[in-house]
């Protein structure tokens, strides 16, 4: 077999016995043994605490597989400048069998749209929040009423998005059908952490916990007809809530501008949970209603039958 060493520096033939060992290098033999690189190994508690580079720069890279454990696989970012003070969160770790070092597989959460890879543990230190520069300002960042659905376009195969107003046809039906909706939008319209001068750019953090807290991240959309009047917030909201069955929403974040100025008036985009109706049990039957971190019990439901509701409510 011709072969050839990780750092390019030996090649050659080597002979390995009387069977082709190709189907499993396991069982090579002649003048060749089987060797693995890297171990799987569990994530410690301290792997698991948000993490950040210690010393971001060219001396620490990030990789598409631990260093020296596969063959021409080198490093995906060369320069870790710019991700300093980054969260970061790991996944996976592993023992680079070489050289005895350990390898964290991480994430990059301050921008999740940043590379992702194998990090040298040592270079890696708990991460400490900076706390972003007080805006000063009357500009308030706000959502539309109306909003976007998104889904998957398989004659592009990329996300698309459609409809423009989340109100249901049954909304004037005795009632708000979408109490839900129109109180996250309204929480988030007062928000004073995404108040400030206009010229500055709200940090991304800030404004996920904004749409967190108001409610914009996870909404609850009724689709069967609302039985009272309902004031937000009172008490007959509070009865309805329980009589009815909701669709899920999903914010995506990625379709939020990478970057938003305080004053800046956002439209979101939403993904349906087209697997599942919900409902709000008034009492939990000794853990046979399982309820998720919302407080809503899902109901399956067949694909085609959701998107012959969504048709009916929306076409």
């Amino acid at each position: 077999m011709k072969v050839v060493s990780f750092d390019g520096r030996y090649r050659g033939y080597i002979y390995v016995g009387k069977k082709n060992p190709v189907n499993n290098f396991k069982k090579v033999g002649g003048g060749l043994t089987y060797l693995s690189t890297t171990t799987s190994t569990s994530l410690t508690n301290d792997d698991k605490k948000d993490l950040s580079f210690a010393k971001p720069g060219t001396d620490t890279q990030i990789y598409k597989a631990p260093k020296g454990s596969q063959y021409k696989v080198g490093a995906a970012v060369k320069d870790t400048t710019d991700y300093k003070g980054h969260k970061l969160v790991a996944s996976k770790a592993a023992m680079n069998d070489m050289d005895g070092q350990k390898w964290l597989y991480v994430s990059d959460v301050t921008e999740p749209t940043n590379a992702s890879g194998w990090v040298l543990a040592s270079q890696l230190t708990d991460y400490v929040a900076s706390k972003a520069p007080v805006s000063v300002g009357n500009d308030q960042t706000t959502v539309l009423k109306s909003w976007q659905r998104e889904f998957y376009n398989p004659a592009t195969g990329t996300k698309a998005y459609s409809f423009d107003n989340l109100n249901l046809p049954l909304k004037g039906f005795a009632g708000n059908a979408n109490v839900n909706w129109t109180t996250a939008v309204k929480n988030f319209n007062n928000d004073a952490t995404v108040k400030g001068d206009k010229k500055d750019v709200v940090p991304a953090d800030t404004l996920a916990t904004a749409f967190k807290n108001s409610g914009l991240s996870t909404v609850y959309m009724k689709v069967t007809p609302t039985l009272l009047a309902r004031i937000p917030g009172g008490l007959l909201d509070k009865i309805d809530s329980y009589s009815g069955l909701y669709m899920k929403f999903d914010l995506d974040m990625d379709n939020i501008p990478t970057t938003t100025h305080y004053g800046d008036q956002l439209k979101l985009a939403y993904k349906l949970d087209n697997t599942n109706l919900y409902y709000k049990p008034v009492i939990s039957l000794g853990g046979l209603t399982n309820t998720n971190a919302d407080g809503y019990a899902a109901l399956p439901v067949q694909l085609n039958a959701m998107n012959t509701l969504w048709g009916l409510l929306y076409q």
